[in-house]
Formats: C-alpha cells, structure tokens, sequence
C-alpha cells in the first residue's frame, strides 16, 4: 500500500508556533502580552520600587558615636581653655594665668578671643607667641603696680579704691576693651599717675566695688585696707588687709571696728595706745585711773590752793 505523505510546513508557519510555545511556558498569552514601551511605563508606575538615590543619607547625622575634633584645641584635658596646674598638662606645653585659674594657652595664629592679646612669653630658652588673658588678675588685691602684671600683661596698674583698699585695673582705650560690668576708666594708681583701665561698675556706670575671681582666691595677693568712723569732729582709722577667699566675693577687709576709747584694755580707737583718757571725768581736781579688770577710777587731788581734800575746786 502506497502511505499518503504529511504536508510539510513553510518555515514561517514553524516561526509562530515556535514563538507561541515558548510564550505558553513562561505563562504569558500572546495576544495579551504587552508592547515594549507599553513594559516600561509598567515598570516606572510601579510605587513599591524606592528611588534611593534621591534620598538623604542620615547615617552620619544619627550616628552619636562621632569623637569630637581633637584639632578644635578646646578638648579637655589638654586643648587651650583647659584647667591645668603645670606646662606638662597642656597639649601646647603652657599653662598660663586666666580669670577662672590656670588654663592652658592657645597658640597666636590669627588673633586672640576678647579679653586676650597676642604675645610673647618666655618658655624655658625660648619664646611662645600665645593668646594671654588680660583679664586674669582684674580686681586682684595688690600692694604695687607689679602686683598686677604677669608675662604677656604689662598695662594693668594697681588702682586706689579707698578704705577699701587697692586693687588691679587693666589697660583699654574704650569699654569694648573691658568685660560685662567693667567700663574703661581714667584712675590715679599707687603711683600717683593717671591711666586709663577696666574698672567694675554699677547698673548706673558708677564705680562699684571689685568682686574676687577664681584666680585672685587662688593668687592669695593681699592689700591694706581701713575702717573707718566720725566721733565727736575726730576721725578714728583702723587697718588692716584683705584678701580673697570666695569668688564671685568681694575681700573683706580684716581690721577692728574703730570705737571711741574705753576703759576695757583695748586700743579702740586705733592710735597704738591703750585705754588713755578713758576714764577721764573732766575734774581737774581728780586724778584719773583705769583698771581693765575694775573699771575707772578717780582720786581727789588736794594741792592746797585750787583743790580742797574732797577733789573740788
């Protein structure tokens, strides 16, 4: 028997089957998948795919464990402003005088933070040009001029204040030149001449009284001061000195209270003698004693002629 040959299939017809089985087995109807550009707009609608690359990166910001910048020169201990007690303490190798204390200095590169010049100080064999507080020993107790000047600081003078004794200004041309509560004055120093310096004043721009900082409690400098007191038309002085003990303090002069002079055998009135014309009653026919342990005492004079022996004229 003659078999009746299958028809043979064109190559196009085999292309489309092809194209549909593959289709079919990645489960995609032909006749529903879509064009390529019909693909792409799919994909940009999708909302659950984030564009990260528009967003801001906030690790470093959260991230609490960041040192902070040890080339500040204000990390402690160590870094300039620091508390120190010696030159070994300090990153710069030197330890200088400041209003709160001892601090470590910073290096003069550009210019210095208010209240601080640029100078040279002397350290060992060599010369440091750093930033020095001005301000350190303003309101310090002083005797002398020196009193008030360290290395770097040569402005400051040694001011009268009354009985309340002298104490430190510093140099300035204007009240820009002076910290918070300080205006810069004209003042006589110990010396006798006028300068111009950074003294305390009140609400009102009057003189007021200096108050202690933290590195004249600790500099112990000392000045004479006085009490004082009118009786009876006569001025009674006594001194004595103060001294720093508490910050934000004024030093309270250490001296006695004057008094008018009594039989109590102290020297009240200040003047190097003891308990004279206490007990005087003004009898010129009695003379007159004091026994601290007793009291007064007055003894009739009888000279014959003025007194008679009961001590009256």
């Amino acid at each position: 028997m003659q078999r009746t040959p299958k028809p043979r299939l064109n190559s196009s017809v085999r292309f489309l089957i092809a194209v549909n089985l593959l289709l079919t087995a990645c489960g995609q109807d032909p006749a529903t998948s879509p064009t390529q550009t019909e693909a792409d707009t799919n994909v940009a609608s999708d909302s659950s795919i984030a564009d990260i690359s528009a967003q801001p990166d906030t690790t470093a910001a959260e991230d609490t464990s960041i040192a902070p910048d040890v080339g500040s020169g204000n990390v402690c201990p160590g870094g300039s402003g620091c508390a120190c007690a010696a030159n070994d303490d300090c990153d710069s190798t030197m330890c200088i005088e400041g209003p709160d204390g001892k601090q470590c200095a910073q290096a003069c590169v550009d210019k210095c933070d208010a209240g601080f010049s640029c100078a040279q100080v002397p350290q060992g064999s060599d010369v440091a040009v750093v930033c020095v507080s001005v301000w350190s020993r303003l309101c310090s107790p002083c005797e002398q001029t020196k009193d008030c000047n360290h290395p770097g600081v040569t402005s400051a003078r040694c001011i009268e204040a009354g009985d309340a004794g002298k104490y430190c200004g510093t140099g300035c041309v204007n009240d820009d030149d002076c910290p918070t509560a300080h205006a810069c004055k004209s003042a006589k120093d110990v010396d006798g001449n006028t300068a111009k310096q950074c003294l305390p004043v009140d609400s009102s721009g009057k003189l007021a009284a200096c108050v202690c900082s933290e590195n004249a409690v600790a500099l112990a400098l000392k000045t004479p001061c006085s009490k004082s007191v009118a009786e009876g038309g006569t001025e009674l002085i006594c001194l004595g000195q103060a001294q720093c003990k508490k910050s934000g303090e004024p030093a309270l002069c250490q001296a006695d209270a004057p008094a008018l002079e009594k039989c109590d055998g102290l020297d009240n009135d200040c003047d190097g003698d003891t308990d004279e014309a206490s007990c005087d009653d003004e009898n010129v026919c009695t003379t007159d004693a004091c026994d601290a342990g007793k009291g007064c005492s007055s003894t009739p004079v009888d000279d014959g002629a003025t007194c008679d022996a009961d001590g009256s004229v």
